[in-house]
């Protein structure tokens, strides 16, 4: 269906006019966010999907629209096709866009896989569903400068990789099947709703405070286009799109070079603000270039549009909605972080749903998006069964099943690995660790805290035990080449960029409470009296007590290596001494062996340490991978990992 190209045409009559029902993938983001709220606003026959993290720019919205979908699984993204039956979908999805947003993987899985799996299954179901593919300019890489849509890439990012791969697909679709679908290629887009750490966001919330943020060069160049200029492109898209386009690239944006001096100057013009801008102040990231401007003249002919908004309109329009949502940005931090809980799980199957009700109660009331991953460390009762149990009922849960018993600081690797997110909380299933306290780790990370850690006061167990055990911590303390939080376990919040920091480490047996300690950043602790556990009895023996105990000190400190090597050898230049005095002075055997045998016997003992020291760096050198996942657990469902 095609409208007139006039004057009068609104952005709300081009939308009205859509073919419905309209699928928004990857509605919760910036750009999706937009185009759903404007879609909300003239028709009600729409959808949206988004995945765990925070649909604060939903909140206020119908959530019976809204599909919690892991659109990288193909059963999922088939039966979201099936029960929606568009007639439009805009893919909106992104992942790469951020500096935090590293893995490869799923940079992979949203831009590219995403794309072609709802483009293979709409070809399956011989649907004719028309499907807008919301590329980056990024696909240019370094030849971004006044690029057309048939300009060859020359990249710079595995972020443009993608982005262009999907753009691949597209064509194949659309050129070869004739399926109708294009990629529009946006340039700098801003507007509200936008992720607040964003240029223009900052310049604004800063702004708001008469101060500037910190800039990167002035001579930076972007072509900036506002967000309702891209919603109108891909409703043009839709109404415009002639077979002879079908799978075609093209170029959203003004065509005009604002540089980052401007941007700056406009602030201190609107704001009214004295201080001169700090320039190189804030690092430039790797893709960054100095000019980064489209060539519109062939989207404007072939798909009848043009944007609507000079820059300042733009600016202005998003500097009054900033105003107007200044109390949810002034909360922005605790709305939109996001947190995991990472649970290692073993043999304690009848105390999950306990865990997991006392955990959702103590995260009630937060304004925070969580997960809970169970990591199922091959533990022999039910535990797996209690898992998708628990899945099946609260999307928030996710399972993770290893292929054998690694023990628990590999479980914890594992689940920390499975899931991105701002924090990762890490707890045992035994109940040890009471999720009341949660909120209050919580508490001490937003006041800028990069690790909060729990540290035991008390605890409720043998007394000769607990003795022990805070003496070895302060042994190893002692040894240690950096400190190490007394008393504290493996009940902490982690930052995402500690996390990624412990990930990188490449210990194959790694010590997650010393890695803690070892990669440093801002770290406070919350202290509580440590419970009994309340299912079942501990796994852990006394013998298996001081292996661990060793496997710490092994991981942990050279120093003693060090002092034990000292010891040694003036235990054995003080045996040698003794026996050249023995020899010369003819004492009775008897004496010989009251005095060498205990020389011997710590001898014996170093000679012990040390080849304990050689199992430890024999491990290391093979390089095994820390854990191998068997498969994954959501909504009830298994998928196994190949």
């Amino acid at each position: 269906m095609s409208l007139p190209a006039t004057q009068e045409t609104t952005l709300a009559d081009k939308l009205a006019q859509l073919p419905g029902p309209i699928l928004v993938l990857g509605a919760s983001g910036f750009i999706g966010a937009n185009l759903f709220r404007q879609l909300h606003s003239v028709r009600k026959d729409i959808h949206g999907t988004f995945s765990h993290r925070s649909l604060w720019r939903l909140s206020d919205l119908d959530p019976s629209q809204l599909h919690e979908t892991d659109l990288s699984q193909d059963d999922e993204m088939k039966r979201l096709l099936e029960t929606v039956q568009p007639r439009l979908i805009v893919n909106a999805t992104a992942y790469g866009g951020y500096p935090f947003q590293e893995k490869t993987k799923n940079i992979l899985e949203s831009n590219t896989y995403v794309p072609a799996i709802a483009l293979e299954i709409l070809h399956q179901l011989h649907s004719r569903c028309l499907f807008v593919q919301l590329g980056s300019s990024s696909e240019y890489g370094d030849n971004n400068y006044f690029a057309t849509s048939d300009t060859p890439p020359k990249f710079d990012s595995i972020y443009g990789v993608t982005k262009h791969c999907a753009a691949h697909f597209i064509e194949y679709y659309g050129k070869r099947l004739q399926y109708p679908c294009v990629n529009l290629r946006l340039f700098s887009v801003y507007g509200p709703w936008e992720e607040p750490s964003r240029l223009i966001p900052q310049l604004i919330q800063e702004g708001l405070k008469r101060r500037l943020p910190k800039l990167a060069n002035p001579s930076n160049v972007r072509d900036f286009i506002f967000v309702d200029d891209v919603v109108e492109a891909i409703a043009d898209s839709a109404l415009n799109l002639k077979p002879e386009y079908y799978g075609s690239s093209f170029n959203i944006g003004t065509g005009e070079e604002t540089s980052l001096k401007q941007l700056s100057q406009w602030s201190k013009e609107t704001f009214n603000i004295d201080d001169k801008p700090e320039f190189g102040s804030y690092p430039e990231r790797a893709w960054e270039k100095p000019h980064w401007v489209a060539k519109t003249q062939v989207t404007q002919e072939a798909l009848r549009w043009k944007p609507r908004y000079e820059l300042k309109q733009g600016l202005e329009i998003t500097r009054q909605w900033h105003e107007s949502q200044l109390k949810v940005f002034s909360s922005e931090p605790a709305q939109r972080k996001t947190l995991a809980i990472i649970i290692a799980c073993y043999q304690n199957a009848q105390g999950l749903e306990e865990l997991h009700a006392r955990i959702t109660s103590a995260m009630n009331g937060s304004n925070y998006s969580f997960q809970i991953v169970f990591v199922n460390d091959a533990s022999p009762d039910h535990t797996e069964a209690e898992i998708i149990r628990l899945s099946s009922v609260d999307s928030r849960v996710i399972g993770v099943t290893l292929s054998r018993n690694f023990g628990s600081q590999a479980a914890f690797l594992a689940g920390m690995s499975s899931v991105e997110t701002d924090g990762y909380l890490l707890m045992d299933d035994d109940l040890q660790d009471p999720p009341e306290l949660i909120p209050q780790l919580i508490e001490k990370w937003n006041e800028g805290a990069d690790v909060v850690y729990g540290a035991r006061v008390s605890r409720r167990e043998n007394s000769i035990l607990s003795g022990l055990r805070k003496r070895f911590y302060r042994l190893l303390n002692w040894l240690s080449d950096f400190p190490i939080p007394l008393d504290a376990g493996d009940f902490s919040l982690m930052d995402r960029k500690v996390a990624k920091q412990i990930l990188d480490l490449p210990e194959s047996s790694p010590y997650i409470r010393g890695l803690r300690a070892y990669v440093g950043f801002n770290q406070k602790e919350v202290a509580y009296h440590r419970p009994a556990r309340k299912h079942g009895a501990s796994h852990h023996t006394l013998l298996s007590n001081f292996r661990w105990a060793f496997h710490c000190l092994l991981s942990l400190t050279s120093k003693a290596s060090l002092v034990i090597g000292k010891f040694s050898l003036l235990s054995s230049l003080i045996t040698l001494g003794i026996v050249v005095y023995f020899w010369t002075t003819s004492k009775p055997p008897l004496l010989w062996a009251i005095v060498l045998i205990p020389s011997l016997v710590f001898n014996f003992l170093c000679i012990s340490f040390l080849a304990l020291r050689n199992d430890q760096l024999f491990h290391e050198t093979k390089a095994r991978p820390r854990f191998i996942l068997r498969h994954r657990i959501h909504k009830g469902k298994v998928t196994k990992i190949e």
